[in-house]
């Protein structure tokens, strides 16, 4: 199973036998002795995998266009309908074990430190944590991925964060009257809080991805549409519906100006349940962003 390397990695291809063989040795090189994995039995990891593949596809399409979200890609491979294996991302904590106090979790590591910058904390390690977690947001908002924890959302040492463990999607959730979009105080106070530059450059991050992702709708309901008779947990006994509900979050009756001014509303509704205090505050940057 292939571990995570940055896009553009691979070996190269093509040419004479002799740079085949220097291609198959570097890529060897590059492949380790062993590999961290979870092995679950029990449940339908198809799900997870189908999810994965997505957030892959959402991922390499951003960055086709020069926006890189530092996505967290890990592999998932359902080999029976109650069994599978998922790689484990090195350097990964689950945000519970941090006790939320994610800007102290950044500092415990050495190489992050930079007595001068806002916060203590290395400008890059915090525009990898705005950048991800704006590309979560975007995500799990299509997606309508529910059950979302402190246990399965985890921090790397680098400053990316990630989502792990989809078995509620599409709308199915565990606990009633939960947001749309997946956003916590605890996340907001890692970028400064919600009056700083970096939440600033979360929203635009938002805004970006969101109208990027809603260009290949068409293509994320076709592969979706594939999927309606696999009796995937969460496609439901009316897949209709189901496709229905994650076609209205590309919001395709919209121009892009009015479906980044919908997600916004989304994005203020669930902040302003989180500091009520800064609504106001946080409807004068949006409409800065628009």
């Amino acid at each position: 199973m292939p571990t995570l390397e940055p896009r553009g990695a691979s070996a190269a291809g093509g040419g004479s036998r002799d740079s085949g063989i220097a291609s198959a040795a570097a890529l060897q090189k590059r492949i380790p002795d062993t590999y961290d994995m979870i092995v679950k039995i029990g449940d339908d990891m198809r799900q997870d995998q189908l999810i994965m593949q997505l957030v892959e596809l959402m991922d390499r399409q951003l960055q086709a266009v020069g926006l890189n979200l530092g996505l967290t890609v890990y592999r998932v491979l359902a080999t029976s309908l109650d069994t599978g294996m998922m790689e484990c991302v090195p350097g990964s904590v689950p945000m519970d074990q941090i006790k939320s106090d994610i800007l102290g979790h950044f500092k415990k590591y050495p190489d992050n430190l930079d007595p001068s910058a806002p916060h203590g904390v290395k400008q890059e390690v915090m525009e990898r944590y705005v950048d991800s977690c704006a590309g979560y947001c975007v995500i799990t908002y299509i997606l309508m991925v529910g059950d979302r924890h402190f246990d399965n959302v985890l921090v790397r040492s680098t400053g990316h964060m990630f989502h792990i463990d989809f078995g509620f999607v599409f709308g199915a959730e565990p606990k009633p009257y939960q947001p749309k979009i997946k956003l916590t105080s605890q996340m907001i106070d890692g970028m400064g809080g919600p009056k700083s530059v970096y939440y600033e450059r979360f929203l635009r991050r938002c805004c970006e991805a969101y109208s990027i992702v809603r260009k290949k709708a068409n293509l994320y309901m076709s592969l979706l549409d594939l999927m309606r008779d696999a009796n995937i947990p969460n496609m439901g006994p009316n897949p209709d519906d189901t496709l229905r509900k994650v076609r209205e979050k590309f919001a395709p009756q919209l121009d892009g100006e009015a479906a980044e001014r919908a997600f916004l509303a989304e994005l203020d509704q669930a902040v302003s349940a989180l500091f009520p205090h800064f609504t106001d505050w946080i409807h004068t940057i949006a409409t800065r962003l628009r």
